[in-house]
């Protein structure tokens, strides 16, 4: 229950990350058929269709110009929510490197909580080692969100993972 919350947490935390962004408007404004299948993807987002939602933004990446980084979280946030633990880190991380400010927090956020979850699974597995890695890794990413944008954790979910990897790190 408490991944769930958390990842509903997160959904929007990405949600309001992306609707504080600039609108898809200006000199640069994507084409109909791009905004078509943003939509389309957002919506499956949404509606828990991770799987379409994963091909639609990975089509969208080809073209997305500046808006490059906010499809990239999106596209983070949906395979995280699909399970697909190592590539959403693959995906945050690089948002992570590439932006700044609250843009860099939320991506932290995905990171952390795919981290964790990469590092629960190492632990179901036997394999301590990988999984204090992993852990290590989500409780840096973690508190630094929660350090530099403490906003973005409103209800207390990504405050209460760090909690429990404290936990998880020191009995392994």
């Amino acid at each position: 229950m408490t991944v769930r919350f958390a990842q509903s947490g997160l959904l929007g935390l990405a949600i309001f990350v992306v609707a504080s962004c600039s609108e898809m408007s200006g000199p640069q404004a994507p084409s109909q058929s791009f905004r078509n299948d943003y939509d389309a993807a957002r919506g499956a987002l949404e509606a828990g269709k991770y799987q379409r939602a994963n091909r639609l933004y990975t089509g969208l990446l080809e073209n997305a110009g500046p808006l490059e980084p906010r499809l990239r979280l999106e596209y983070a946030h949906s395979l995280l929510r699909n399970g697909d633990y190592g590539d959403a880190a693959q995906q945050a991380r690089f948002v992570a490197q590439t932006q700044g400010s609250t843009m860099r927090s939320a991506a932290l956020a995905v990171l952390g909580v795919a981290e964790h979850e990469t590092g629960l699974i190492a632990v179901n597995a036997g394999n301590a080692t990988a999984a204090r890695l992993h852990f290590e890794i989500a409780q840096e990413a973690l508190a630094e969100v929660l350090r530099n944008d403490p906003d973005l954790d409103p209800l207390g979910a990504l405050a209460g993972r760090l909690s429990n990897l404290k936990l998880q790190l020191r009995a392994l």
